[in-house]
């Protein structure tokens, strides 16, 4: 015959399924109102937004962050892009891509 056990109070979960609920309801709306802020943001913003043609993922970026990526490549050292690990070469292959860029001289997204 089982005997129930009897949980310690410092492990028990003192929130009722409707607390969860609530708690889990909350979350999916600050996210929903995160969502909407950045839709907002990239609206009134899209003058300096461009769709980078080289970087995965058809990136939206800034222009200003197109701008400091070309000039941080310029600065990287990119004649050996397999120097180092594996993420160094991850690294330097996405701004041996900026390098001779000429995407943020075009048009706005």
């Amino acid at each position: 015959m089982l005997r129930k056990m009897e949980v310690p109070p410092d492990l028990r979960d003192n929130r009722n399924d409707e607390t969860v609920r609530r708690q889990a309801h909350r979350k999916e709306g600050a996210m929903g109102d995160m969502q909407k802020k950045i839709n907002e943001w990239i609206t009134r913003n899209r003058q300096n937004m461009i769709r980078c043609p080289y970087q995965p993922g058809n990136l939206l970026i800034t222009k200003q962050s197109c701008q400091r990526r070309r000039i941080k490549a310029r600065q990287e050292d990119l004649a050996n892009v397999m120097k180092g690990d594996v993420m160094d070469f991850i690294y330097r292959q996405g701004l041996s891509i900026c390098l001779n860029c000429d995407a943020v001289e075009r048009k706005a997204a």
